[in-house]
C-alpha cells in the first residue's frame, strides 16, 4: 500500500484512503470525504497555540517539529496500533493508497509531512512492524507485502544486517530531508485550521 500526503482541498482517486490528520475535520467547501480521523496525530492544542503563520509565533518551524517529535515518542504505542488499524480499513475497503490530509497545501510546511516519513521508519523496525501488524489483524505466516506500506518497509526482515543498516542511514537521511523540506514549505493556512 502507498503512503503519501495530501490537502483535505484536493480530489483523490477512489483508491485513496483519505486520512485526516488535522484536530478537526472540514465540512463542504470542497473539502474531500475522509475515511479515517486521526485527532492522535494531530499536532497538540499546545503545539497549535506557540504556532503562528504570520512568523510572529513563539516557535520557528524547527522547533515546531520538535514539539511534534516529542508528540509522537509519547504516544508511540496507541500511535502504531491505531496505524496498523487504518491499513487495515483501507484494505478492508479495497483501497490501494493512504493519504494522510491536514489543512495546508500539499507542499507547504506541516506536520505531516514529518509524520509520513516518521511512520515509513517505524516500519524498518522489526518491534514496531510487529505491533502494526497485530494493530491490522494480520499474523507472522501471511505474506509481508500484507502489512507492508511502502516497497523498503515490505522487504526490511529479508535483509541482512549490511542491507538494514544502510536502510537505517537511507531513512535517518529522509527524515532530515523531510525537516528540511518542511522547514522550507511556506505556510499557506491559518494555524487555527491545523
Amino acid at each position: 500500500m502507498k503512503l503519501t500526503v495530501g490537502s483535505l482541498f484536493q480530489k483523490y482517486p477512489s483508491n485513496a484512503f483519505v486520512v485526516c490528520v488535522a484536530a478537526t475535520v472540514p465540512q463542504g467547501n470542497g473539502a474531500a470525504p475522509v475515511d479515517f480521523h486521526w485527532e492522535e496525530v494531530a499536532p497538540s492544542r499546545k503545539l497549535r497555540q506557540l504556532w503562528d503563520v504570520s512568523g510572529k509565533g513563539i516557535l520557528a518551524q524547527s522547533g515546531y517539529l520538535n514539539f511534534y517529535k516529542a508528540q509522537l515518542r509519547d504516544g508511540q504505542d496507541s500511535i502504531l496500533a491505531t496505524f496498523g488499524r487504518i491499513v487495515r480499513q483501507a484494505k478492508d475497503a479495497g483501497k490501494t493508497h493512504i493519504v494522510l490530509c491536514c489543512y495546508e497545501g500539499k507542499s507547504s510546511f506541516c506536520h505531516r509531512h514529518y509524520l509520513r516519513t516518521w511512520l515509513l521508519g517505524q516500519m524498518q523496525d522489526d518491534a514496531a512492524l510487529t505491533r502494526i501488524r497485530k494493530a491490522a489483524g494480520e499474523t507472522q505466516h501471511q505474506p509481508q507485502a500484507e502489512a507492508a506500506v511502502d516497497s523498503e518497509a515490505e522487504s526490511a526482515e529479508k535483509l541482512t544486517p549490511q542491507q538494514k543498516a544502510a536502510l537505517t542511514r537511507k531513512r535517518n537521511a529522509a527524515l532530515k530531508a523531510a525537516e528540511a523540506e518542511a522547514k522550507a514549505a511556506t505556510p499557506e493556512a491559518a494555524p487555527a485550521a491545523v
